[in-house]
């Protein structure tokens, strides 16, 4: 299942100047590490060779801005409105080996692995200030999410046709064990996608719509939208592959089919 979720804005700030392509000079990459737990750039010319900021230390804290006091599985995403849009998972999975907390998750071992409810949004027009927001999704949707089993893994992509950036993460809807919405996406992750405001990333209202999936031949496409999934297989994590699927609309609604071979 795939739902879009718009963001509305509650705030209004001073904005800095939006930068445009001309004073675009080098690819930035964003990264974590587990020691730290926090958030990491890299820098490259070329697009092949990247060069830590900051000399290699973390430029912002996990513990700074996560429930969890950590941050994982950064990214960054620069949409067609100008703006700079960082999602994190809000998890940290060695919290209590650090004093975080007392037990090894968040929540009772039934939950499953990591367990964790939130996400990390931020926001820029510039790369040096940033706004943030941790989204939890049982808090927001307590009769779908309620007991969610965890949220993990988001990645922002662009809507041509409502002009918003969208949030879409993995998700196990339950308690325990591979659910029907993991299994949704061709065994992969990710599975959900929220639609950002261009002003702020606060609020979150209820789902709109939800994905379906088909099989359909080749073909050529004009969706600019791509689906990209992880196939995470625990008990043989070096068969892990990833899933690359076109995400077309139809009806305002978006839609994933299987394609054993595309082009755009």
């Amino acid at each position: 299942m795939l739902f879009l979720l718009p963001i509305v804005t509650v705030t209004e700030a001073a904005k800095p100047k939006k930068l445009t392509e001309k004073d675009m000079g080098a690819y930035l990459f964003t990264y974590f590490s587990d020691p730290t737990h926090a958030l990491f750039m890299a820098i490259s010319y070329d697009g092949y060779t990247f060069r830590p900021v900051n000399n290699g230390e973390p430029i912002i804290s996990g513990d700074s801005i996560a429930e969890q006091h950590g941050i994982r599985d950064p990214h960054i995403y620069r949409a067609p409105n100008g703006k700079f849009y960082i999602a994190m998972t809000d998890l940290h999975i060695f919290g209590k080996q650090k004093g975080i907390r007392t037990t090894q998750w968040e929540r009772p071992e039934a939950f499953g692995w990591g367990n964790n409810r939130g996400l990390v949004l931020m926001a820029s027009d510039d790369l040096i200030h940033w706004t943030h927001h941790v989204a939890r999704i049982d808090q927001l949707f307590p009769e779908r999410f309620g007991e969610i089993g965890c949220a993990w893994a988001p990645q922002t992509i662009w809507d041509p046709e409502v002009g918003k950036s969208m949030v879409y993460f993995t998700i196990r809807q339950h308690a325990g064990g591979n659910t029907k919405v993991y299994y949704s996406s061709f065994m992969g992750q990710s599975t959900y996608v929220l639609t950002l405001s261009d002003e702020d990333i606060s609020t979150l209202n209820p789902p709109l719509g939800r994905r379906t999936l088909a099989r359909q031949e080749p073909s050529t496409l004009t969706s600019r939208i791509i689906f990209m999934a992880d196939i995470w297989r625990p008990q043989h994590p070096r068969d892990a592959r990833y899933i690359w699927l076109p995400i077309e609309f139809e009806d305002g609604k978006p839609v994933i089919r299987w394609r054993d071979e595309w082009k755009l």
